[in-house]
């Protein structure tokens, strides 16, 4: 059974199919690109901010049915008065938006409101993300205990020369995030270079975030820090990987995780 359930920037969830609420319609699976044109030939495509409707009923007994309505706007109201976006989810995919109008189209006082939202988005485009774990394969690595996390699987001694499989029918954005201890880790994908030229303490750990732009370490305590500067720039470090196999190799001594953002126009159905 397909899933359809809105995720604010807390964490905190409203279930669309799940009582007291119950999805009725929506526009999820419509998407349109916008012609880009010069001296009267198209020569591009691109997305304008997007909007999507949605309606959903609130059906409930009256002890439950007001609570039920006044969370629905406590949880997308914390998106909009923070200007920091949710997400729609379908299944395991996600849309970046924000719920910009909650309109009532049927009202039966103390038991059921039906009621039409509008899902505003600039980033019109459904993510999926997996994530590919990369372990430690060095024996100092592997004696390290201060190492901060584990995998239920082992590589194989020796230096490393893995692959890395994205499915998607395009180059995908990724989020790759190293954990420390390492100094100036660099991991080659399909020869192109990813590196950082810092130093990384136990229990510390570098992210990249490819459509971000953006290069931070957290620290033990939880501080981020903008290390954009010290990336290595003979290669552009928010490359997308590409779709297919891909070799990956590094050192072997620190670990770390790929995670791909496969974004589609339409959420996949199958």
């Amino acid at each position: 059974m397909m899933k359809v359930y809105y995720k604010n920037h807390f964490g905190e969830t409203i279930d669309l199919k799940q009582y007291p609420y119950h999805l009725l319609s929506g526009d999820l699976l419509d998407y349109e690109w916008e012609t880009i044109s010069s001296g009267g030939r198209i020569s591009g495509f691109g997305k304008e901010i997007v909007e999507i409707a949605l309606k959903f009923e609130i059906f409930a007994k009256k002890e439950e049915y007001h609570r039920a309505l006044d969370r629905v706007t406590e949880i997308f109201e914390k998106d909009i008065l923070t200007v920091t976006p949710g997400k729609l989810y379908i299944n395991d995919q996600y849309i970046q938006c924000y719920i910009t109008s909650s309109k009532k189209t049927e009202w039966e006082s103390d038991i059921l409101a039906v009621t039409e939202l509008t899902v505003v988005t600039d980033y019109p485009y459904w993510i999926r993300e997996e994530t590919v774990h990369f372990e430690p394969i060095s024996e100092e690595a592997d004696n390290n205990k201060e190492y901060p996390y584990r995998y239920p699987y082992r590589y194989t001694n020796g230096f490393s020369n893995r692959t890395l499989y994205n499915d998607h029918y395009v180059a995908s954005d990724f989020r790759m995030i190293i954990f420390g201890p390492v100094s100036a880790p660099a991991v080659f994908i399909s020869e192109h270079l990813y590196q950082v030229n810092i130093l990384l303490e136990a229990g510390e750990y570098l992210t990249i975030d490819s459509a971000k732009g953006t290069i931070t370490v957290t620290e033990n305590a939880g501080k981020q820090k903008n290390v954009f500067n010290n990336r290595n720039k003979i290669q552009d470090i928010f490359c997308k990987i590409p779709q297919g196999m891909n070799k990956v190799k590094w050192n072997g001594k620190f670990g770390f995780d790929i995670i791909l953002l496969k974004e589609r126009s339409q959420p996949k159905c199958g």
